[in-house]
């Protein structure tokens, strides 16, 4: 044989003529060691057969984004991503040829070895995956000519269920699917201001109403003065204001007013000035003012009153509890994600200020819970993941964890910061740097752990409120199966808009809060849910779980 001292004489020995010839082919035609010949042969042989062997098996898959822990998981059942080229990343799938081999580089790199992406994209570049998953949030349709045995993560057009304005328009008439321990959810109100702005104006005033009297009724039980020297005071008539207001309220939702219109049309204006003196007692540190021994008569006669009627609103109030006494809401843009422009307020003009400078239908304005469960002072939030595999039947498979979310900083209501009431993982990162810098500074203050930094899971939560009081599995009966319970209603709420495609499947991931009566309340549903980078090692680990487990199922 015509070789140099660095081919390998062994190869040679396990195989025939056609191999010989063909590895002398390779010698004559390039220059160089022709061991370095051999092994790339070697090695595009090897690529080449398990690329066939995916191919007969149809394990060939495509990711649209970066989610290396899929990767991960396919490739080791077997399966061979497929590349785009740069060219087409951005088009809908299967609408144009993809056939720029230079995309991925050159097949051979510098240092002589093969480019297995380069390699294999150009095996794969004229075979159809048999696996798509789109993990961007510029979500492109599917182009129709795409092979209806096709495997695609995406329902078409979700966010008709998903968005927040989506969402809140299909729990509206979710209530005719509740089932006992089986469909039950729980949503605070929204509204679209551009669109029903009336609506969200009586119940901006008649939480307010109800707001002053929770706040005048706690101040009396806690034995507070009610005006002290030199304190901004409002008017006693403003309790007999909310009181009517809260009775015409109630009489209509037990039916009281079908014979007779007794609710009162009050001109904006004196909304308007009993909003400002709200303002002033509850959030702006206010009392009543009183004058005299008779006057604190006349307080006390209206605590009881006040206890009254907020015993008889609760009664038909379902949000009751919800709705705390600050009249916070939240203003979310319904198309966005990562809790991107995102503001609360209690304020009537702000609100409205704000969602008149932006296009019709962009903001839901939705009821904020100003009483959530915390964990040594910090707001938290679950993210609970759950897949769809098939729209009818119905058939959803949940999570076995949630991931706790928590702030960055203690909850309060002095101040509305994002760091403090949002519990986003993406606005919660941006103060985890912030505090990585000031530590490196020499900043002390910033050395003690917060609550986000302590990895908090769904059993440390579990052994947490047995520690408080509760009996039993707190977070396995209570607060897991509620989940469960919402996710099924909203589901079947959204039945009818979803995709019946055959091979199509979906993972979501919804948000919920726990107040502090343990109530677990759906926030929003989001599709395509974060599953790279991992911000923790909590979520290092629960990304990896939840896909592994997506693959094996």
């Amino acid at each position: 044989m015509d070789t140099c001292s660095c081919c390998p004489h062994e190869t040679f020995d396990k195989h025939g003529t056609d191999t010989i010839i063909n590895y002398r082919n390779i010698v004559l035609k390039d220059e160089g060691c022709c061991k370095a010949h051999w092994l790339r042969k070697e090695c595009y042989q090897r690529i080449k057969t398990r690329v066939n062997k995916a191919v007969k098996r149809h394990k060939i898959f495509l990711i649209r984004g970066e989610l290396p822990k899929l990767k991960e998981a396919l490739e080791r059942r077997g399966w061979v991503q497929k590349y785009e080229a740069t060219k087409t990343r951005t088009l809908p799938y299967g609408s144009v040829a993809s056939l720029e081999a230079r995309s991925l580089g050159d097949l051979t790199l510098a240092d002589g070895t093969l480019n297995e992406k380069a390699v294999i994209f150009a095996l794969l570049r004229h075979k159809s995956p048999d696996f798509i998953w789109d993990c961007r949030n510029d979500f492109v349709d599917w182009h129709r000519g795409l092979s209806s045995n096709t495997l695609l993560n995406r329902y078409q057009k979700p966010s008709v269920y998903t968005s927040k304005l989506g969402m809140a328009r299909v729990l509206e008439e979710a209530h005719w699917l509740y089932e006992s321990d089986v469909a039950s959810v729980l949503f605070p109100r929204s509204y679209n201001l551009s669109r029903e702005p009336k609506a969200f104006l009586e119940d901006f005033r008649l939480t307010a109403a109800a707001g002053l009297l929770k706040w005048f009724v706690q101040r009396m039980q806690d034995d507070q003065e009610t005006g002290d020297l030199g304190q901004r005071t409002i008017p006693m008539s403003r309790l007999e204001f909310a009181i009517k207001r809260c009775e015409e309220f109630t009489a209509c939702a037990n039916h009281q007013n079908i014979d007779e219109d007794f609710v009162a049309e009050l001109p904006d204006e004196e909304w308007n000035s009993f909003l400002d003196d709200y303002t002033t007692a509850v959030h702006d540190g206010g009392g009543i003012e009183y004058t005299s021994e008779k006057t604190l008569e006349h307080l006390q006669r209206y605590y009881e009153i006040a206890t009254s009627t907020l015993l008889k609103l609760k009664e038909v109030d379902p949000q009751y509890e919800l709705n705390g006494m600050r009249n916070m809401w939240i203003l979310k843009p319904s198309e966005l994600c990562c809790g991107t422009g995102i503001s609360i307020s209690h304020s009537l003009k702000d609100i409205f200020r704000k969602v008149k400078g932006r296009p019709k239908d962009y903001f839901i304005v939705q009821k904020y819970i100003e009483r959530p469960l915390l964990i040594h002072d910090t707001k938290f939030d679950i993210r609970q993941w759950y897949l769809v595999t098939s729209t009818f039947p119905l058939t959803i498979w949940l999570f076995k964890e949630g991931l706790l979310r928590f702030s960055s900083k203690p909850y309060t209501f002095s101040t509305y910061h994002e760091a403090i009431h949002i519990c986003n993982t993406a606005i919660q990162e941006k103060y985890d740097e912030e505090r990585r810098r000031r530590r490196k500074r020499g900043y002390s203050e910033e050395v003690v752990k917060s609550v986000r930094d302590q990895g908090w899971d769904c059993e440390k939560l579990n052994e947490y409120l047995k520690q408080i009081g509760l009996e039993g599995e707190p977070y396995y009966d209570l607060i897991y199966p509620k989940m469960a319970e919402a996710i099924v209603l909203t589901m079947l709420a959204s039945q009818e808009h979803m995709d019946r495609r055959r091979c199509s499947f979906e993972l979501y991931g919804a948000d919920f809060v726990v107040m502090e009566d343990l109530s677990v309340w759906l926030i929003e549903i989001n599709t395509n849910p974060r599953m790279h980078p991992p911000s923790s090692r909590i979520t290092k680990r629960l990304y990896s779980s939840v896909l592994q487990s997506l693959v094996k199922g």
